[in-house]
């Protein structure tokens, strides 16, 4: 069986965020926590938006949810849970990509950097 990659994204200066969030009060960090709920939503539509949809099962198994660190601050994870997702997403030597989270990713990604700064801004205001 083939090993499917696992796609993160990561920010730079992400950390240095999460503990001026964290330091300043607990109205940034709910308003951060919302930030990323929305974005974190939005990816997800957009990756059914964009999702194969052949039998329609990729597209209705992809899943949004939400951890809470011990910090307060919320992660989102968008999830597709058909077992094919990554073949589709990467392609294989017999299929061309087909992406659809990646893709949606980068459309909300300087969405995402855009609230998260506001937040920010208005934390130390």
């Amino acid at each position: 069986m083939a090993k499917i990659k696992k796609w993160e994204l990561s920010l730079e200066g992400l950390e240095e965020l999460v503990v001026a969030i964290e330091s300043a009060d607990e109205k940034a960090v709910e308003q951060s926590n919302k930030v990323v709920k929305n974005n974190t939503e939005k990816v997800g539509k957009t990756a059914r938006k964009y999702a194969a949809v052949d039998t329609w099962f990729m597209h209705d198994n992809i899943s949004t949810n939400y951890e809470s660190k011990s910090n307060g601050i919320t992660e989102g994870i968008i999830h597709s849970e058909a077992g094919y997702s990554g073949y589709v997403e990467y392609g294989t030597r017999k299929m061309m990509a087909q992406p659809f989270m990646h893709p949606a990713v980068e459309e909300q990604q300087p969405i995402f950097l855009k609230d998260m700064k506001k937040v920010a801004e208005g934390a130390f205001k």
